[in-house]
């Protein structure tokens, strides 16, 4: 038995990937305007809005956070810091770990755009070793700092998510 090279006649037939690409991108920007209402509409793409992303906000927060090795033992004299990679500031806030592994420190300036969530910004915790004990280990911060603005805390507190550092080789 051989395939044929066309579907027999009244057989369904599926769009080519550009015109599915297309059919998805137009249901996306349909569903990313659904959320907005009417007046931010029409104010997009206007000179004094920032583009598509709404109003910048910038938030003095605080991080709490743990760090252990990958028994669960608490590591201390870890530096940990917060770290936008996609604007390449370096930290903007760090402290060390204590005894029990756990560090709290501010970030001041940490930036969000209004309906730009995920898009604009890389947020990360780092944990790193001053003496090179143990390789670095670092985790996405993103949603953590947005639900502390969105909850009224300003603490993204992590430490039920603790940083993982293995041993260096």
């Amino acid at each position: 038995m051989s395939c044929p090279d066309r579907p027999a006649r009244g057989a369904r037939r599926f769009p080519s990937r550009a015109r599915r690409l297309g059919f998805l991108l137009v249901v996306a920007s349909i569903l990313a305007c659904a959320g907005q209402p009417e007046d931010e509409k029409a104010d997009e793409g206007d000179d004094d809005d920032n583009g598509a992303c709404g109003e910048w906000s910038s938030y003095d927060m605080e991080v709490v956070a743990k760090v252990e090795d990958p028994s669960g033992r608490p590591l201390g004299d870890i530096r940990v810091y917060l770290d936008d990679l996609a604007t390449g500031d370096g930290a903007l806030g760090e402290g060390i770990t204590g005894a029990d592994g756990e560090t709290r420190f501010s970030t001041p300036g940490v930036e969000f755009a209004e309906d730009c969530m995920g898009t604009l910004f890389d947020y990360r915790i780092i944990a790193e070793d001053p003496s090179e004990a143990y390789t670095e280990a670092s985790d996405d911060m993103n949603s953590n700092l947005y639900n502390a603005t969105l909850d009224g805390s300003f603490v993204a507190d992590v430490r039920n998510v603790p940083l993982v550092m293995d041993e260096a080789e």
